[in-house]
């Protein structure tokens, strides 16, 4: 007879425990039923569980972020590429040999100040 209710004993506190540790992975707010056993404090275990799916919501935002500054940082220099580009490419407007010298002066402002936009974008990096 005493070993029946030692066992029930047993069983019943099993039962809280399983409970408790249900209710922390389903992260459940409901109130636990009272048990007569001594388990870790069941707020406690809520408390962990939610903090652990807090911690992994944030671990993948910071990933996302990072995903989304380095996409910024690669369509910025692309932005830069192209424009440096279409600055060299682009036609000139002066097409006859009288104003050769006027051209060589616009391509110094232009190498100037792409210069410029290269130590730009090094200061940013």
């Amino acid at each position: 007879m005493i070993q029946i209710k030692r066992l029930q004993q047993q069983l019943q506190e099993e039962i809280n425990l399983r409970l408790a540790l249900t209710s922390a992975v389903e992260h459940s707010s409901s109130p636990f039923m009272d048990s007569p056993c001594e388990l870790p404090d069941k707020e406690l275990l809520d408390s962990l569980a939610i903090l652990e799916i807090t911690v992994s919501k944030l671990e993948q935002e910071s990933v996302s972020l990072r995903y989304l500054l380095r996409q910024e940082k690669n369509e910025r220099r692309l932005s830069e590429i192209l424009q440096k580009k279409s600055h060299y490419s682009a036609p000139s407007k002066f097409t006859n040999a009288q104003n050769f010298p006027n051209k060589s002066v616009t391509r110094k402002r232009e190498s100037k100040q792409v210069d410029s936009l290269d130590s730009e974008a090094l200061q940013v990096e």
